[in-house]
């Protein structure tokens, strides 16, 4: 990831495709007819494009819906905001222990799961207000999801993560083959085969779906 905002995707990747198109639902445009209500644009988050754990797609669309909720109701804490994003999350990629701490827009200095539980408990109080009915379905089930997973998160409890979270399988996974494997390290051509082995769409190919297919996920 390399900048906050951008039409591109596949070079000088940014967090979040700009690019102005409605890729499902029945577009209209190139008919010259315009029908809002059944022409539908998308929020791209690229960084969010490679779960394919259950639990943590649930909660991506979930948590995304509320957040979106919130900023249209004018309800979300601006101090909530990251000085540096993309620095964070090439930060936060990369600090598989969670302890790194990075700054936001108000000065404070604040952990990944520390600024998801305020993000969760500014949802909570939404969703109790009922400020969700009719906008996010279920959005009772998606912050006891959400809200699992960062109790989890803080008790370090990686075993019972595996299974929601795709960077604590893959992390999982990975360590297991240098384990078995001491002529590789993090650096080796086949560790970063793997790590791209992961997320691969195809159900043949695809380390993600072998352990799907085997019930390990």
């Amino acid at each position: 990831m390399h900048c906050l905002v951008a039409p591109q995707t596949t070079y000088r990747r940014p967090l979040v495709n700009s690019r102005d198109e409605p890729p499902c639902g029945q577009s209209l445009y190139g008919l010259g007819v315009v029908r809002l209500d059944e022409v539908y644009a998308r929020l791209h988050c690229i960084m969010y494009d490679f779960n394919l754990c259950h639990e943590a797609n649930v909660i991506k669309a979930g948590a995304m819906q509320i957040m979106l909720a919130m900023i249209e109701a004018e309800q979300l804490c601006p101090a909530l905001i990251l000085d540096d994003p993309v620095a964070a999350v090439h930060g936060w990629s990369r600090d598989p222990a969670l302890r790194l701490q990075v700054e936001l827009v108000d000065g404070q200095m604040t952990t990944a799961v520390e600024l998801q539980r305020r993000f969760f408990e500014e949802a909570a109080q939404f969703v109790e207000q009922g400020r969700c009915e009719g906008v996010v379905p279920r959005a009772e089930e998606i912050l006891a999801l959400w809200g699992s997973l960062l109790d989890r998160l803080a008790a370090r409890d990686f075993c019972s993560l595996a299974g929601s979270l795709d960077w604590v399988l893959k992390w999982q996974l990975l360590e297991g083959v240098l384990a078995e494997n001491h002529s590789l390290d993090w650096a080796s051509p086949e560790i970063k085969q793997l790590d791209h082995a992961y997320s691969n769409i195809s159900p043949h190919e695809g380390w993600y779906w072998a352990m799907e297919q085997s019930g390990t996920v």
